[in-house]
């Protein structure tokens, strides 16, 4: 699941996220495939939750030289 919400990024609104949960549930050699078989193992829960939090905004500023000036 992902939240997003309207996030004031240098004096404008952009729509980001700002939240997510991730679950699994599996057994080991689902995460670590070099364990052997499956057959008996434990199924484990694992449960991730994450805020975004201090966008920033990235900017560059460019000019094209045309050479007709005579400078590089």
């Amino acid at each position: 699941m992902v939240r997003y919400a309207p996030v004031s990024i240098g004096g404008s609104s952009y729509l980001c996220p700002v939240k997510g949960v991730a679950i699994f549930k599996g057994t080991l050699r689902d995460i670590y495939s070099m364990i052997g078989p499956a057959a008996h193992l434990p199924l484990i829960t694992q449960i991730d939750d994450i805020s975004f939090t201090d966008y920033h905004l990235f900017r560059t500023e460019m000019r094209i030289l045309t050479g007709e000036n005579g400078k590089p």
